[in-house]
């Protein structure tokens, strides 16, 4: 993630010159109004939500491609096939209703991970948050500010899982919560 990083500040923010390379925000901006304010921090934010993004979604889509090519050989799928039914139809009608719900406890466990690639991304692209509060405590040794961001990151890392069985339980319909409780 950290030469993904790099790559990015490289080509797009020194060479091409299209985005801002560090700084949450330009201060020249500090007097403008709020909408030229958050314009800004998020034309500064692009970089390293890239940086974040890229490393997630290589793994979201290898996970896509594996359950959607184990749900391909499903009797069902071949039955649909068999019966004359469009591809298109069979497969937005079976793989990816059976998919989704997988891919969606998938995507909301890795909201939790987010903050692990957050004390690189920061540290890159000079930004104050969560990451760079870690990495600076830890060398500072301040033991209460390591352990409140930890909590911080486990309490996300709880929220997430929480949201994922719940979404999954709406999603699909196979799973009884309230069988799966006793």
């Amino acid at each position: 993630m950290f030469w993904v990083g790099q790559l990015l500040m490289l080509g797009a923010g020194l060479e091409l010159r299209w985005f801002p390379v560090s700084g949450l925000n330009d201060p020249r901006q500090l007097g403008a109004n709020a909408g030229a304010v958050a314009l800004d921090m998020a034309w500064h934010a692009v970089l390293p939500v890239t940086t974040l993004a890229l490393q997630h979604m290589a793994f979201f889509v290898t996970v896509t491609h594996a359950k959607a090519t184990l749900e391909v050989g499903q009797d069902c799928v071949r039955a649909a096939r068999a019966r004359g039914i469009a591809e298109r139809a069979t497969v937005w009608g079976h793989v990816a209703r059976n998919v989704s719900p997988q891919l969606a406890v998938v995507a909301l466990n890795r909201l939790g991970m987010l903050f692990t690639g957050a004390v690189l991304v920061e540290t890159l692209f000079a930004w104050p948050g969560l990451g760079r509060l870690l990495s600076s405590a830890i060398l500072n040794r301040d033991h209460s500010v390591l352990l409140g961001a930890f909590g911080l990151i486990v309490a996300m890392v709880i929220v997430s899982s929480a949201a994922a069985d719940i979404v999954q339980a709406w999603l699909d319909p196979r799973i009884d919560a309230d069988r799966d409780m006793r």
